[in-house]
């Protein structure tokens, strides 16, 4: 009984994208999170996709000490790609230790969930009211 080795490391853990739309409707910002094993784990790159399953959009983000990496995608015009935020979901790899980012076998494979993200559009003014836009952030998606 042979033990498989490999270099990649876990993958990324406790993901969210919260997409934040402008009161028109006309930009938007998109926070990627995860967190991973900050003693194996290096960075972490987001991948958004489409409701198509097609990748809109990625972006690296380092890895703090305390294991979280987050990534702000900021101010996407609507022609930007992207018709609609409905449906957008994000998925993670991590990229372990070493220095060789090009080399595949140190990153790990895309998480098989997806996560949807959370769509964050009129109520980005009533957090400017001093509402929390955590507690926005889920009043929206248990509705």
């Amino acid at each position: 009984d042979l033990s498989t080795y490999s270099l990649a490391p876990p993958k990324p853990t406790n993901m969210s994208c919260i997409i934040n739309q402008t009161k028109g409707g006309n930009s938007l910002s998109i926070t990627l999170q995860a967190s991973a094993n900050a003693t194996l784990v290096k960075q972490v790159s987001f991948e958004v996709l489409s409701k198509e399953s097609r990748a809109f959009l990625s972006s690296t983000a380092p890895l703090t000490s305390s294991g979280i990496a987050e990534a702000v995608v900021a101010s996407l015009e609507a022609n930007d790609g992207l018709a609609s935020a409905e449906g957008l979901r994000m998925g993670a790899r991590s990229h372990g230790l070493s220095d060789e980012e090009g080399n595949p076998a140190y990153w790990s494979e895309l998480t098989e969930e997806l996560v949807n993200c959370t769509l964050l559009h009129e109520q980005v003014e009533a957090a400017n009211e001093g509402g929390d836009i955590a507690e926005v952030a889920l009043s929206d998606a248990e509705s």
